[in-house]
């Protein structure tokens, strides 16, 4: 590949990588702005500052241009309050019709019928009886509102299983670090963490990891990292690893971000997150003018991004491959992969990928 079209490429191939083992999450607002409510029986269940409704309509707007009706679906599915507190904003029709219309078909109602129980778990005494308490956590796993979810673990009665009220606290913890909330994530697993009787989750230690690297402070995730290198659970042991390749490359160190992604790749693909530490080793080649195993390694990651429903990984590498194609002069075949990629990112509702 000539010198004349490698940064061109480039630009799409850095901050893929960069994002290793994360979904695409949402901007996080300014904390300053007004606060339109979303009320469940005349309290206050749910909240998002106006910058940040209006991101998320904006959100929703180009999801919708890019990848259809799955798209706008999607995204209520995985932030059914934000979608709540748009519907209240009043400006959400004239962004997206399909907003509505996906919330009230959709996760609406279960979110509206949560929020109420929530609010009844709050009224139900310093004691909630641990079967109700049980029940409406078993609601809050299934639904993807982090504050929801948070309210209902910091409700667990003393018999609850400490176990249980773990796995809440980690989940919040997934879902705020996919909104960039990460001072949250930390939070919310390190309260899982200090939770007395429960046993050490190596998901936490992952989480928080990924956080401090979200928030720039690369030693401390580094140091949570190398805590990983003897767990037993083989896929948080190996994205541990690529994404100390990521990092790598983040601070210029190409050949030793191979190394680790390399390193993460060496017992085979049989766990979750190969094919997106395919994807980011293509990324490492192609910088470092490996052009034929970064795109082997593309199309390898875009088979077990399939075969694994990691449509968003499939869908970059894609794209990716597509822009390679093309910079080699492979208009058919670079035409063709763009046509694999509209057809996964429409059917998908994929638009971070």
């Amino acid at each position: 590949m000539g010198s004349s079209v490698r940064p061109r490429l480039l630009l799409l191939l850095i901050p893929s990588a960069a994002l290793a083992s994360c979904s695409a999450p949402a901007r996080e607002a300014s904390p300053g702005a007004a606060q339109p409510k979303v009320v469940v029986e005349g309290r206050v269940v749910g909240q998002s500052d106006t910058e940040g409704t209006l991101l998320f309509l904006a959100r929703v707007r180009d999801a919708e241009a890019l990848a259809g009706a799955r798209a706008v679906e999607r995204l209520v599915e995985r932030e059914p309050d934000r979608a709540a507190a748009a519907l209240e904003s009043r400006a959400a029709d004239s962004f997206s019709p399909l907003l509505r219309t996906s919330f009230e078909s959709g996760v609406g109602p279960r979110w509206r019928a949560l929020s109420a129980s929530v609010v009844e778990l709050e009224r139900s005494g310093p004691q909630p009886d641990p079967l109700h308490w049980g029940a409406v956590l078993d609601e809050a796993l299934a639904l993807r509102d982090p504050a929801l979810l948070a309210r209902v673990a910091e409700r667990a009665p003393r018999t609850a299983d400490p176990s249980r009220v773990q796995l809440a606290f980690r989940r919040v913890g997934e879902w705020q670090l996919e909104r960039r909330a990460n001072g949250e994530a930390v939070l919310a697993v390190r309260r899982g963490r200090a939770l007395a009787g429960a046993a050490p989750d190596p998901n936490l230690t992952w989480i928080e990891a990924r956080a401090a690297r979200a928030l720039g402070q690369r030693g401390r995730a580094l140091e949570l990292l190398g805590e990983l290198d003897g767990c037993t659970d083989t896929a948080i042991r190996n994205q541990a690893l690529a994404l100390r390749g990521v990092i790598a490359a983040e601070a210029g160190d190409l050949v030793d971000a191979r190394r680790w992604l390399e390193r993460a790749l060496a017992e085979g693909d049989a766990w979750n997150g190969a094919a997106r530490a395919r994807h980011d080793l293509a990324g490492i080649l192609f910088q470092l003018g490996d052009d034929a195993s970064g795109g082997a390694e593309l199309r390898r990651a875009a088979e077990l991004a399939h075969a694994s429903g990691d449509y968003s990984t499939e869908a970059n590498a894609l794209r990716i491959e597509a822009a390679w194609r093309a910079t080699r002069g492979e208009r058919e075949a670079s035409e063709q992969l763009l046509a694999r990629w509209r057809e996964v990112v429409t059917r998908h509702g994929i638009t971070d990928g």
